[in-house]
């Protein structure tokens, strides 16, 4: 059956349109991940300069001091959570602006 002919004409033809196949995959595939990424970037880049306009007002201006009688809830000071170990970190108010 695969001594004919067709079939040695056939077989390499193919093996020919399932490797142009492959190729073609490859290639849409690393075009529509770098277009996602691309377009990611895009809006993570746009999102953070909103943020970055709406904060800067409200962080431009010094803290407000408050005396602990008008805020119970920080009588030890403020509270960290550091991202990496998801640790808790209390800080007394005298030392918050250096932390």
């Amino acid at each position: 059956m695969f001594n004919s002919i067709r079939w040695r004409i056939a077989i390499p033809y193919i093996l020919l349109i399932l490797a142009v196949m492959l190729a073609l995959g490859l290639i849409l595939a690393n075009f529509l991940r770098q277009n996602y990424l691309s377009q990611l970037e895009h809006e993570l880049s746009s999102n953070a300069y909103l943020l970055a306009e709406a904060l800067e007002a409200p962080l431009s201006q010094p803290p407000a001091a408050q005396a602990p009688a008008q805020c119970p809830h920080r009588s030890v000071g403020p509270t960290y959570i550091s991202p990496i170990s998801s640790l808790v970190l209390l800080a007394y108010a005298s030392d918050f602006h250096t932390v």
